[in-house]
């Protein structure tokens, strides 16, 4: 059976004293990224992996991290791996 890619982008508001360390707990590859922080509290996540349930497990447990005030899903695209390896000309 093929796999499903989802691509899924996150938007964590936390404690601004927390960026720093949140990116460092966040920042997993190849399958987690933070493509962006901001000391405001602010914090983009970008994932890409073939089971739906570490997209769900990433919004059951990051917002019990410390300093996490929220979680919130910003983009989630699910399409076959090989849709997306297929050339778009």
């Amino acid at each position: 059976m093929e796999q499903d890619e989802h691509i899924v982008s996150f938007l964590i508001q936390c404690a601004p004293q927390r960026v720093t360390f949140l990116s460092q707990q966040l920042h997993q590859p190849p399958t987690q990224e933070v493509t962006h922080s901001e000391h405001v509290g602010k914090i983009v996540v970008v994932m890409a992996t073939t089971c739906r349930e570490t997209v769900s497990n990433f919004l059951n447990d990051t917002p019990h991290l410390a300093g996490v005030y929220s979680v919130n899903l910003i983009y989630h695209h699910c399409e076959r791996a090989s849709e997306l390896d297929r050339n778009m000309s």
